[in-house]
C-alpha cells in the first residue's frame, strides 16, 4: 500500500488504520466491484494503485474523472470504502495544511488542527455543494480545507495577539495560503487609504479565492466578461502602485493643492 507513516500524529494514525482497513477481505472485495464497474478506474486494479495515482496527480482531468466516479459510489459500500479512499488520497494535503496552520498559530496543538482539517474535509466531501461539482474537485477540496481550518484557527486564537506576518517573498511557495493571507492584509488596508472601495475589495478577494467567475456572476454585476476583466485589471494596477510605495499611499494629486 502506501509507505509506513513516519510520525505518530493524529493524521498518521488515521492513515495507518485506514490502510489496514483497505487490506481487509471485505474492502478488497468491494474494491474489486468498484473497479470492475468503473471505466475511469481501468488500470488501477488495486486500491494502492488508485491512491498512488491520485496522490501523484495535480487535479487534472484524469483525477477529476476518477473522483467523480468515486462520488457516484460514495454511499454504496457500508464499510465506508469510498470516503476512506478520498481521505487517504488527500492525507498529504491535510498534513500540509496542519503544518502551515500550526506554524502560523503556535498556540494551537497539532492534533487539534489535524482533527479540524479532517472534520472540514469530511463535511465538504458529503456536502451538496461538492457533489454538484463537475471539475477541479481536488482543488475545491484543498481550498475548502485551508479556508475552513484557517478560519477555525483565527477564531480559536482571537483573544490572543495576532501572529506577525513575514513579508519575505522567498518564504512562500507559489499560490500558497500564506500569500493569500498577505493579499488579504493588503486589501483590508486599501479602503482606508482610499485606494479601492469596499465592493471592489470583496470583488478582488472573490477572484483570488474562487478564480474565474461564472456567467451568472457577470450578469449580477451588469458587466460582460471582457468589461469585468478590464475592471479587475484596473483594480490590480491600483494595488500594485500602492504596494510599490514605501508607505502604501499614492502620490498626492495636484488637485489637492488647488484652492477652492
Amino acid at each position: 500500500m502506501s509507505e509506513t507513516p513516519s510520525c505518530p500524529c493524529l493524521l498518521c494514525r488515521i492513515e495507518e488504520k485506514l490502510l489496514k482497513d483497505l487490506d481487509s477481505p471485505l474492502a478488497r472485495e468491494n474494491y474489486e466491484v468498484l473497479h470492475s464497474a468503473s471505466p475511469p478506474l481501468a488500470g488501477l486494479p488495486e486500491s494502492k494503485f488508485l491512491l498512488a495515482h491520485l496522490r501523484a496527480g495535480h487535479g487534472d482531468t484524469s483525477s477529476d474523472q476518477i473522483l467523480l466516479e468515486l462520488l457516484k459510489w460514495c454511499n454504496v459500500f457500508h464499510d465506508g470504502l469510498v470516503p476512506n479512499l478520498f481521505l487517504l488520497a488527500f492525507i498529504p494535503m491535510l498534513h500540509a495544511t496542519v503544518r502551515q496552520v500550526t506554524r502560523r498559530y503556535p498556540s494551537l496543538t497539532w492534533d487539534d488542527a489535524a482533527q479540524q482539517t479532517t472534520l472540514v474535509f469530511l463535511e465538504f466531501l458529503h456536502s451538496a455543494q461538492f457533489r454538484r461539482r463537475i471539475s477541479h474537485l481536488a482543488f475545491a477540496l484543498a481550498r475548502r480545507v485551508k479556508r475552513g481550518t484557517y478560519a477555525w484557527a483565527q477564531r480559536e486564537t482571537a483573544s490572543s495577539e495576532p501572529p506577525a506576518l513575514s513579508v519575505a517573498p522567498a518564504a512562500f511557495a507559489e499560490n500558497s495560503f500564506e500569500r493569500l493571507v498577505l493579499l488579504r492584509d493588503l486589501l483590508d488596508r486599501a479602503p482606508a487609504r482610499a485606494a479601492i472601495d469596499a465592493p471592489d475589495l470583496q470583488l478582488l478577494v472573490q477572484i483570488k479565492l474562487d478564480g474565474e467567475p461564472s456567467e451568472v456572476f457577470y450578469e449580477e454585476l451588469g458587466l460582460t466578461s471582457n468589461a469585468f476583466r478590464q475592471r479587475v485589471k484596473r483594480l490590480l494596477a491600483k494595488l500594485r502602485r500602492m504596494a510599490s510605495t514605501k508607505t502604501g499611499r499614492s502620490t498626492p494629486s495636484t488637485n489637492s493643492t488647488r484652492t477652492s
